[in-house]
Formats: C-alpha cells, sequence, structure tokens
C-alpha cells in the first residue's frame, strides 16, 4: 500500500498529514506511508481538522505536502480552502462517492496538483485502486476511480461471478495482497464476502466480494456507481414482495398467501397471487383481493393474476417450493372471466378478431395480442374492418387499446368520419411548412448546409440503357411530385414553401468515366454530400455515370425536408414504371396524384390541433417524464461540446439460422420481428450505459393514411421508447414491455417529433440530440430490385460519411437473412468498438433465441481477446517488495539510516526515528512483561498524537495486534468494542483513564495503564 505502490510515489521529503482518526482504516495509509519511506509525520490534530483556517494554517507551516481528506471533508474544504489544498504536493480522497463538480472546481484552481481519488474497502488493507484525475468532463457524473493498486486485481463480475464486457456494469471484487483473511469468528460472513480467486493460479487466493457496483471505461480506468441492490424489480420499479402478501393478510379469512413475480406467458413480467382455498363462504375472492391491493399500494404492486389452492406446496424442509407453483392460465391473468361481446360494434368485431386469429371464442376483455396476434394479422384485422363495417382503425390505436370492448369504445366513439379528408389546398396562398419540414429548417438556419441531412440513392444499371428514356423518366417524376420542386423562403411565421416550374428544372446530368473508371468511389462520395441551398434549390439533383457500355451508375440525392427514406422507395417504383413506358413510346402508366405533399402540410396544421393534440401532448409527457435524456455509452473518447455529425458505418449480416430464430422468437411472444431487434439492442445499451432505463428513437413511416403512401415527402416521424431494463428482467418480460411500449408509442405517433421535444423539455446540449442519442431504424420488406426493361438494377452500398446519433443501427430483410448498418459518431466511437458493440448484440440475440426466459443481466458477452485484456492487462499491477519483513524491522532499518531524522511532529513536540525506535522499543518491553503474547490484542485508546504511534509500533514489536478505539465514542460504546475484542492490556492516555475504568466500559482494569 506504500512501498512501490503504483500509485503514490511517497518519499523522504514528503511531510504526510496524520488527519484520519486512528481508528480509521485510511490512517494506516498516512502513518506508514511516512515512516516507511522516511518521511516525516505531521500529526493534526481533531480541533484543528475541524476549523478550516486552523487547518489552512497548520498546512501551510508544517510544509505538508500529503494529505488524505474523505470525500465529505474534501468537498467542504474545496470550497472553504481552495488555496491551501492547492499548495500540496499529493492530495487524496475517498471514502464514499466522489463529487465531480468539487473535483473540476479543485482541478480549475489548482491545475498542477497532483489529485488522486482512492477506492477501496477496509477488508482489502485501505486502498484498491487510485485514479490520478487530470481533467473531467462538464457532463461526467461519475469520478473514476482508476487502475489496481500494486500487486491488487480488481474484477467487474457479473451475479454469476463472471466477467462482464468492457463498459458493462458488474459488481466489484477485489483480489491480491492487500485482501484480508476473513473476519474474526465470523465465518458465516468470512463465506460470503471471500471466495476463492477463479483466475490466480496462487494456491489460496481469494476475491473480497464488495456489493459496489462498477464498471471499466474504454480508456482503462474503473469507475464506481454505487451499491448492489437485491430488491425485485418490474420495469424498473422496486417491489417489496413481502409488503403485497402483508396487505392480503390484512383481509378476513385467513387465507395463506404468496406472490411471486413470474416471467412465463403472455411474455412478461408479472406479479401473481397464490391463495389457499377456504371453506368459509364469506372469505375474500381475487376480485375482492385486487380491489384491497388497489385501494392500498400503488398500481405496479397489484398483481395481475390470482391462483387459488388447496394448499401451498412444500418442499422436504418444510420451505415453499416455489417451483411447484402452477402457471398462470389465460383466465388467472386476466382476474376475469370470459364475458362475451356487447352490442353489434362488438360481435362484428368479435367474428372478424376470430376469422382472422382463427380461434373460435373472443370475449369483449380479450386482448388482440394476448390471443396471438401480430403486426401482419393486425394489417388483416384494420384490413377486415374497413371492408366489413365501413370503419377505419390505425393500426396505432389498435396496438396501443388491444382489448376488445376498448377497440369497439374507439370505434363507436370515432364514427365513420373519423378521418379527416386531406383535400387540394389553394396554389394561390401562403403554404405552410409541415411541422418535420419547420425542424429542419430551424437546423438549416442554425448549422448552415449540413450533407447530415442528404439522402442519397445510387442504382448501378447494367445492360443496353436508352438515356433519353431514363432522363425523361426523372424528370418526370420531378414534375409529378411538387415537393421535389421545392424551395423555402423566409417570413414571419418562419418559413414557406414555393415550387419552381417543371420546365425550369434541370435534366439528368451525364458524365462519361469509361475512361478514368477509377474514380467513380469518389464521384459518388462527392454527389451524396454536396450540399443544398434550402432557398434556392432544386432540392433534388441526378447524375448518371456511364462507367462501361453496357454498365451506368444512376445517382439521385434529395434534402431530407422533402423526401424519407420511404420516398426513394416511391421514387424507384415509379422509375421501373416510366422507363419502360417512355423507351417503348407508351403513354405515361401512373396514376394522377389527387393530392400533393403541401396539401398535406396544410392539413397537418388542423388536424393536430385542439383536444387531439392535448390528449397526443398528454401521452408524450406522461411517457417521458424523468426519462434519462443523455445515454452515457463507453465511448472512446469525451462528448465534444457541439456535435459535428461526422460519422462511419459498418455492414452488418445477422445469418439465416440466428434470423430464423429471431422470427420464430417473435411469433411464439407475439411480438414483430422489429420488437425483438428492439429488445436486444434496448437490453445491451443498457448493459453497456449502466443505466436501468434507456430511450431509443424509433423511427416509422408516418403514412398511416392510404393517399399518403405514394406521396413523396418527409412523413416519417421519429418515436422515443422509453424501455426500462433491470438486469433481473428476463428475456421474454422485456419482450413484452418493449411490445407495449412500442405499441403504445404507435399509438400516438402523429404528434410530431418536434413537438414532443417541446413538451418534455430535455436539457437542451449542442452536444448531442434530445431525448435520444442511438436510433434502431427497421426497413421492413426486400430490397433486392426487379429488372427494367431488360435492364439489370442493383444498389450500390455507400460508405455514411454521416452519423445523425451516436449509434444507429439500420436493419432489413433480404430473402432469409437480415442485413443493415450500424453508423457511428466517429468523434466518440472507433471501429473496434463498434465491432465489439456489435458482437455484443449479436451475443444477446443468438442467447435469446435459445433461451427467451434467460436473465438479460447474466448473459455472458466477454470473449477470449476481451477476456485477456480485462483479466491481465488492465490488472498488471505486481510490483516488488520487501520480503520476509515487518514493519517495524523496516523501520528500525530506516532509525539506523537516518537517526537523527524527525519521523514525527504534532505542535513543537517532534520524534526523531531513533526516539521513536527507542521509545517503542521500551514500551514493547513493558507489554510483554505485562504478559502480551504473539496474536495477542492491545486496545488503543488515544487521540492521535506521539503516544499513539509509539503505541502502534510497540505492540507490533510485542508481536500483538493493536486494536484502535476512538476515545470520542460514548462509555456503552467503548465497553462493546472491548469486550467483543477481549484485548488482554489498554493502552490510554492519563486523560482517559477514568473513562476505562467507568463501569459500563468493563475494561480489563488490572491492566489499564498509561502508556510510560
Amino acid at each position: 500500500m506504500v512501498l512501490n505502490n503504483g500509485y503514490a510515489d511517497f518519499n523522504e521529503q514528503d511531510s504526510i498529514a496524520f488527519a484520519s482518526n486512528p481508528a480509521f482504516d485510511a490512517s494506516t495509509m498516512e502513518v506508514w506511508g511516512a515512516l516507511l519511506n522516511g518521511g516525516q509525520l505531521l500529526v493534526i490534530e481533531h480541533t484543528t481538522l475541524i476549523d478550516p483556517m486552523r487547518f489552512s494554517a497548520a498546512l501551510r507551516q508544517c510544509n505538508v505536502s500529503v494529505l488524505f481528506l474523505t470525500t465529505a471533508l474534501f468537498n467542504q474544504y474545496v470550497q472553504l480552502i481552495p488555496e491551501a489544498l492547492g499548495g500540496l504536493r499529493l492530495l487524496l480522497s475517498g471514502g464514499e462517492r466522489a463529487d465531480p463538480a468539487s473535483f473540476r472546481k479543485l482541478l480549475a484552481q489548482a491545475p498542477g496538483l497532483h489529485l488522486l481519488n482512492a477506492y477501496g474497502p477496509t477488508e482489502t488493507t485501505t486502498f484498491a485502486t487510485a485514479c490520478q484525475v487530470r481533467t473531467l468532463a462538464d457532463e461526467a457524473e461519475y469520478v473514476p476511480i482508476g487502475r489496481p493498486i500494486g500487486n491488487t486485481s480488481v474484477y467487474v463480475l457479473d451475479a454469476h461471478q463472471r466477467l462482464t464486457p468492457l463498459g458493462a456494469i458488474g459488481e466489484l471484487y477485489i483480489g491480491g495482497d492487500g485482501v484480508a483473511l476473513g473476519y474474526l469468528n465470523r465465518q458465516d460472513l468470512t463465506d460470503e464476502k471471500f471466495i476463492t480467486d477463479p483466475f490466480s493460479d496462487q494456491p489460496g487466493a481469494m476475491l473480497y466480494r464488495t456489493g459496489d457496483l462498477g464498471r471499466w471505461l474504454d480508456d482503462g480506468q474503473l469507475e464506481c456507481l454505487g451499491r448492489n441492490d437485491d430488491q425485485v424489480k418490474i420495469r424498473g420499479l422496486r417491489i417489496e414482495l413481502g409488503e403485497i402478501v402483508n396487505c392480503l393478510h390484512q383481509l378476513p379469512g385467513g387465507r395463506e398467501a404468496v406472490v411471486l413475480a413470474r416471467e412465463d406467458e403472455p411474455g412478461n413480467v408479472r406479479l401473481v397471487a397464490y391463495f389457499t382455498s377456504q371453506p368459509e363462504s364469506d372469505a375474500p375472492g381475487p376480485e375482492q383481493m385486487r380491489a384491497h391491493l388497489q385501494a392500498n399500494l400503488p398500481e405496479y404492486m397489484v398483481p395481475g393474476a390470482y391462483i387459488e389452492l388447496t394448499a401451498l406446496p412444500l418442499t422436504a424442509n418444510g420451505k415453499l417450493d416455489s417451483r411447484a407453483l402452477p402457471k398462470p392460465d389465460h383466465s388467472a391473468l386476466l382476474g376475469l372471466t370470459y364475458k362475451p361481446p356487447q352490442g353489434e360494434i362488438e360481435v362484428t368485431l368479435a367474428q372478424i378478431w376470430a376469422e382472422v386469429l382463427q380461434i373460435e371464442q373472443v370475449g369483449r376483455h380479450d386482448h388482440f395480442f394476448d390471443l396471438g396476434g401480430h403486426s401482419l394479422l393486425a394489417m388483416r384485422m384494420v384490413s377486415q374492418l374497413r371492408q366489413q363495417m365501413g370503419m377505419e382503425l390505425p393500426l396505432g390505436e389498435l396496438f396501443a387499446l388491444g382489448e376488445l370492448a376498448a377497440v369497439a369504445s374507439a370505434l363507436a366513439g370515432a364514427g365513420r368520419s373519423e378521418l379527416s379528408l386531406i383535400l387540394p389546398a389553394p396554389r394561390d396562398q401562403s403554404l405552410p411548412l409541415s411541422f418535420a419540414q419547420q425542424r429542419l429548417w430551424f437546423l438549416a438556419q442554425m448549422e448552415g448546409g449540413n450533407e447530415a441531412y442528404n439522402i442519397p440513392l445510387a442504382l448501378r444499371i447494367r445492360g443496353l440503357l436508352d438515356v433519353a428514356a431514363l432522363t425523361a423518366a426523372v424528370s418526370r417524376i420531378v414534375e409529378r411530385h411538387e415537393t421535389l420542386r421545392s424551395r423555402f423562403i423566409a417570413c414571419e411565421e418562419g418559413a414557406e414553401v414555393v415550387f419552381t416550374a417543371p420546365a425550369a428544372m434541370p435534366v439528368l446530368h451525364v458524365e462519361d468515366l469509361r475512361q478514368m473508371p477509377e474514380t467513380l468511389a469518389e464521384r459518388v462520395a462527392v454527389e451524396a454530400t454536396a450540399a443544398f441551398d434550402l432557398t434556392r434549390g432544386p432540392l433534388i439533383r441526378g447524375c448518371l455515370l456511364q462507367v462501361e457500355d453496357e454498365q451506368h451508375v444512376l445517382l439521385l440525392t434529395v434534402h431530407h425536408i422533402v423526401a424519407d427514406g420511404w420516398s426513394l422507395g416511391v421514387l424507384t417504383r415509379e422509375l421501373l414504371a416510366l422507363y419502360p413506358a417512355l423507351h417503348q413510346g407508351k403513354d405515361d402508366p401512373l396514376p394522377v396524384l389527387a393530392i400533393q405533399y403541401a396539401d398535406y402540410a396544410v392539413w397537418q396544421q388542423g388536424w393536430m390541433s385542439g383536444e387531439r393534440l392535448q390528449h397526443q401532448a398528454a401521452y408524450w409527457r406522461q411517457a417521458l417524464e424523468g426519462a434519462p435524456t443523455l445515454l452515457t455509452l463507453p465511448a472512446d473518447r469525451p462528448r465534444p461540446a457541439q456535435q459535428d455529425f461526422a460519422g462511419a458505418s459498418l455492414n452488418v449480416r445477422l445469418d439465416g439460422p440466428l434470423t430464423a430464430g429471431l422470427r420464430a422468437l417473435a411469433q411464439r411472444q407475439g411480438v414483430t420481428l422489429y420488437m425483438t431487434l428492439l429488445t436486444a439492442w434496448g437490453a445491451l445499451l443498457a448493459r453497456l450505459s449502466g443505466q436501468t432505463e434507456v430511450v431509443v428513437g424509433s423511427p416509422i413511416a408516418g403514412r398511416g393514411r392510404a393517399e399518403l403512401e405514394e406521396l413523396i415527402g418527409l412523413f416519417v416521424n421519429t418515436l422515443a421508447v422509453r424501455i426500462d431494463t433491470p438486469s433481473a428482467l428476463t428475456g421474454n418480460a422485456l419482450l413484452a414491455q418493449v411490445r407495449e411500449r412500442v405499441l403504445e408509442a404507435q399509438g400516438h405517433q402523429d404528434l410530431p417529433f418536434e413537438q414532443v421535444v417541446e413538451i418534455v423539455r430535455p436539457t437542451r446540449s449542442l452536444a448531442h440530440s434530445p431525448l435520444f442519442q442511438t436510433t434502431l431504424n427497421w426497413l421492413a420488406g426486400e430490397t433486392s430490385l426487379p429488372d427494367m426493361d431488360g435492364l439489370s438494377l442493383s444498389v450500390v452500398e455507400q460508405e455514411s460519411q454521416v452519423c445523425k446519433f451516436d449509434l444507429s443501427l439500420n436493419l432489413s430483410e433480404q430473402g432469409d437473412a437480415l442485413f443493415g448498418t450500424l453508423e457511428y459518431a466517429t468523434a466518440l466511437f472507433d471501429e473496434p468498438t463498434v465491432q465489439r458493440y456489435y458482437g455484443y448484440f449479436e451475443q444477446l440475440l443468438h442467447t435469446l433465441v435459445n433461451n427467451e426466459n434467460a436473465v438479460l443481466g447474466d448473459i455472458p458477452l466477454v470473449g477470449p481477446q476481451e477476456r485477456e485484456y480485462l483479466l491481465e492487462s488492465l490488472n498488471a499491477s505486481a510490483v516488488s517488495f520487501p520480503q520476509g519483513q515487518t514493519v517495524h524491522g523496516l523501520i528500525e532499518a530506516q532509525a539506523a539510516r537516518q537517526p537523527e531524522a524527525v519521523a514525527a511532529r504534532v505542535g513543537e513536540q517532534s520524534l526523531s526515528y531513533a526516539e521513536l525506535n527507542r521509545q517503542a522499543n521500551s514500551l514493547a518491553h513493558y507489554l510483554i512483561s505485562l504478559g502480551v503474547r504473539p496474536d495477542d490484542r492491545v486496545a488503543v485508546i488515544a487521540r492521535r498524537g506521539l503516544d499513539t504511534l509509539v503505541s502502534l509500533l510497540a505492540i507490533l514489536k510485542a508481536g500483538a495486534c493493536y486494536v484502535p478505539v476512538d476515545p470520542a465514542h460514548p462509555e456503552e460504546r467503548l465497553g462493546y468494542l472491548l469486550t467483543d475484542s477481549a484485548p488482554v492490556v489498554v493502552l490510554t492516555q492519563q486523560t482517559f483513564i477514568a473513562r476505562c475504568l467507568a463501569d459500563d466500559v468493563h475494561c480489563p482494569k488490572t491492566h489499564a495503564q498509561a502508556a510510560p
């Protein structure tokens, strides 16, 4: 700890403050750090320590160079006497979680100070890790605790004592020379806290289980995040099951009851109450139990299922056998019996559900997704509803309500004219921007031309191309979709849109690269990243590059303010229809568009207002209240002050067998494939960040109306999906939760993201996007292209150079596999880090496919290379120190080398090394004469001072161990400590002899002596 320790270079020139109570383990660092290194120990009396001005003066007058302060004192003195602390050579702080603000303030005032944040339980000899803090980011919530000190190892392990991945949270375990042998006379506690070191080849090596949570950062530093928590959690909420049982016992009838958190069908974590049968007719039943609990407990503590048993099952030892408790059936889960549909709408709706779901009976309280529904069946159901009943039901509303009676009620309330018509707006008036366009316009004014909002499309065309027909097809699409001819003009309301005449739009630019095909990649990149001018337009540009006689590359780039990802599909389909017709001299085969995007923007202003706006706003305000607004993923670099959108991407693939397994899992759980991927993505983000809840951006097409499906424009909206991810949650439980959250969010998708941000009002920062910093974008459907009139088409993959978020995972189905990209912000991450994260994602998916009941926090993610790094590289702390020598022997050697050097000083009094050794020898002989023998315990009740030092050294010389006792303790506490430790001798100062002999103390009176 104090010799060749790897964290603090104590030396002969140091004056180390003895400011800690002798009974506090930090005093061992102070005392032996000075004496074993030939330095000087400066005793700081308690009355001086707690007086800032006196303490500041003492530090200066005594030329103190090394000081340890507890966290509380450190925080206080940084505010009161920063200049005195800045004059030290080395300042250590520890004992509690460090306050980043205090560290930042002191570093700002004393940038040259060697400042250490130290960590270590008493059981590992004071310190186990230390971090030299040089800088601390403004947004940092923790101060790292550094790396292991000399001959110490630290591991971050999960609940099964397995290594957690780099950056993931686990419990801190400490090994090495500083680990104690255990607790004296407490074998049960020793067995619980001290375990065999599974990573050491040293016989008898032990690990201490700290109970503290922590993680390794990418720079090789440790971060301590607080204490472990053993409480049951459901969706991030702590629940005491015993409290629910106690509430049930308040009911009359004397039923036995037990409550469990089950994680089986229908696929979520669910509280289940089991109770025994009672012959009395007045004993409450499930409905009365539920009502009683609802009246006395929060809603999240009310079980959703109630099962009556003749007796609770017991093991052979007479304990509850929870594994023998039955799984709830359908009626038990709902807490309700079958009730037939009521009224014409419910009856017809139930018939449609039964037909689509292929079941015999549907009750009015049955839930569409509990009965096996999923997104494809939901679309079929909505189609049947429209056809048979003439009613429109947005998918989001079905997802949010689910229950037949609730869906029927919504339909009845909406009537048959819920969806107002989108009508063409007059073009002789000012045309507004849609809500999404308003946000992009605002960002453009803030940031200027930003290529992050370019949407590029590159198509390779093989075959004999009719360039004129292709050029005409592109021009026709631009003419057909008014929004592609948009430009935006500033006005009092912000901006308005105007349109350029089709004839004034430039045609497709053709360029011959046959003599220089190697420039193709450069040309593709330039086209994709060149900025647009929103005020001048055009906001679409095209370039046709000929690379071979019968091979061309078509580049089309649009600005996001006039298009989205869906729009590229519309554009491609129309190109596939127009080119053959124009090439063959036929008429335009496309139907006339009834409305344009500008008509939608006008309609949206009226649609999203009044009660509808208030309803959706209320949902998002409640859904995101208190949600984390910053995801703190372990990064390779600190987050810059302003987001620059520079990015790169990895091409990713989930193979056929894994994809098939994911599809089967989704079907079993009644969720979509996207929800399954989002579940694993959210679980990974939680594991890496250590947060119990995360918010993920979920882009949604925003085209819930049939007339919008074939328009080009910016309809996409991004939903903020909040996911609670406690480590004890199982895969199927999180799948169910994600399903619920996604369905709720989709049910309120009409409110644009821009307005959600305004409603939630998160702390805004130029350093990151609001509400969430990661997205999962699901591109449903096949992405392969058919032939175009004898021409072969394929998409040219482009390496992304922008990223709007920290991480964006984009996936789509192609055949029997999933393909996509993982985009990342290069300001934060390097490629190896992102590759490692994606590897974790695949591992999570494999585990969920094989065992959806797996506890997510227990899934191992660490591979061989990372294992070696965590075990060896981060714990390379081996140092040499004197072997086979005692502490007092080393001090005797020090006294022989420099006998006249000052060993310790308090006020005007001091002891040289020679005098300290002489007095300690004298007292040691005296103790031996009193009968003190090796392994005996000797108590020391004294204020810190020269007497204390002599006593500690003398006890060691006598072969005994010392028991420091704070003289400030009340007599009852003194008595307990002396009775429990059973010292053979008590050494004290004259001032405290009377207290030691008091009746309540029970001191071994015959040996209570004043130190000579």
